[in-house]
């Protein structure tokens, strides 16, 4: 039998934003955060909404929910990146902490049931705009899925996956989520959870996970997934598939692709509204099409197939086989897959901390170390950028005499190790050309209150 599409959506949307908190939010927050720590819980308006607030670990962080499934962390001492200036007149220079990452933004089931990606966009900046000055953003994870009726899933299914030789699948029987099937829950009752175990004694298949990681894949019995742990939804999601062409009858199945930061950052997505070709290195924006083609990177990352036999009678070689009549119908729809986007694994380079603790260990190993100094952060308080910028040329010094010689006895003459050096240099430039592409167009182009995604602290590292 072959599926009918019923249902498509964006079952999860997380994107953090880069955020000065407004004065008055911040000593909201606080206030609530205060009146949570004692009460448990507290209430607080955001952008025309109402939020309950919970305070948690870190006292400058607070997450708040609101229904439907949509939940914020708000971080009101998140530290950016350090900015040096050069002051014209009297040349000084001046260190000033740009803000940091204090707003993530998480979308889920029912939040997302409903809405385009476009709508899902506009309520995260709506959100983001309420809270103050927005600087920048990024999105840290989308599930794309669609839901199909008429195939439930089937113990061979397992082995009919084409996908890398890393990629593992894993059998998933029914359990209350968070929860052992044999230990205790407190959400289950005793009837159920005897039901439960029964199905997985039975090892009846209710839903397939492939991969792990920054990429997954899950194929799973929706209605059973509801009916065990969200009957509440149950019914909204029914009226849903039936206005899809749901008979009321036949199962449905569920398939859904999780991405996180690095996946799509490998597929180019660095903000809520652009995109990077890594190919032409242009900027493209956000929208349906190209969301259509990470669908369609997620279909050949992973897919199911026919198995068929060769003419003398041996099965084929998955590889070789058609795909499915399930993989076919995930083609179609509102979101029909468009043309698969190349991943590209984006490199940051050494990073800082790595070359600090480098030089260190070659001036320490060839006999040049510093005095002993202070580990007191009250000695640092008068001085403290101009000590440890001295502190580091000194170290780097030695380094930089140190690669002189070794290179010279190395190449043998200068004019070698110059020529060695020049290769060195060309290839790392080369190697980190994409960076420069990523870097300019979103610099360049933005404007005050643009939420262009500008490049990470690794990427501005390489330049």
């Amino acid at each position: 039998m072959i599926p009918t599409l019923v249902h498509e959506r964006i079952d999860w949307l997380t994107a953090a934003f880069r955020v000065t908190l407004a004065d008055d939010v911040r000593r909201e927050l606080i206030r609530a955060g205060e009146v949570a720590r004692t009460h448990g819980v507290s209430d607080v308006g955001i952008a025309g909404d109402r939020w309950a607030l919970h305070a948690m670990a870190s006292s400058s962080k607070f997450r708040l929910v609101r229904e439907s499934h949509a939940s914020l962390v708000i971080d009101v001492n998140a530290k950016g990146p350090l900015v040096q200036t050069l002051d014209p007149i009297d040349g000084t220079v001046r260190h000033e902490q740009e803000s940091g990452w204090s707003l993530a933004v998480d979308f889920s089931g029912a939040c997302c049931a409903d809405r385009t990606f476009d709508e899902l966009r506009t309520e995260c900046k709506r959100i983001a705009c309420a809270l103050g000055e927005v600087h920048e953003n990024r999105v840290r994870r989308i599930d794309p899925a669609k839901d199909l009726a008429g195939r439930a899933l089937r113990d061979r299914d397992r082995r009919l996956f084409v996908r890398r030789s890393r990629v593992r699948t894993r059998l998933d029987p029914p359990r209350p989520i968070g929860n052992d099937i044999r230990g205790p829950a407190r959400h289950v009752s005793d009837e159920d959870l005897a039901a439960l175990a029964t199905a997985h004694e039975t090892r009846k298949l209710t839903g397939i996970t492939i991969g792990k990681g920054d990429v997954m894949c899950r194929l799973y019995d929706k209605r059973e997934e509801l009916a065990t742990c969200s009957p509440d939804k149950l019914q909204a999601e029914e009226a849903r598939w039936t206005s899809g062409g749901w008979d009321g009858k036949a199962p449905v199945t569920r398939v859904e692709f999780q991405l996180r930061t690095v996946a799509l950052r490998e597929l180019g997505i660095i903000s809520l509204d652009e995109a990077i070709d890594y190919e032409t290195g242009e900027l493209v924006p956000l929208d349906e099409s190209y969301l259509a083609r990470v669908w369609g990177s997620c279909l050949r990352w992973v897919r199911h197939v026919d198995q068929v036999r060769t003419r003398d009678g041996r099965p084929q070689r998955l590889t070789r086989c058609p795909e499915s009549p399930l993989w076919r119908v995930l083609r179609e729809g509102r979101v029909r897959a468009g043309e698969p986007i190349k991943r590209v694994r984006v490199r940051g380079g050494c990073s800082t901390s790595q070359t600090l603790g480098c030089a260190l260990s070659t001036a320490a190993v060839n006999g040049h170390t510093l005095p002993p100094m202070s580990e007191n952060v009250n000695d640092y308080k008068t001085n403290g950028a101009e000590g440890l910028r001295a502190m580091l040329a000194q170290v780097l010094a030695w380094n930089l005499d140190l690669i002189t010689v070794e290179q010279i006895e190395r190449w043998g003459t200068p004019e070698d190790a110059c020529v060695h050096f020049a290769v060195l240099s060309n290839a790392a430039r080369a190697r980190f050309a994409r960076f420069q592409r990523e870097r300019v167009p979103p610099w360049l182009t933005s404007k005050q209150g643009s939420t262009r995604a500008a490049p990470s602290r690794a990427q501005l590292s390489t330049d």
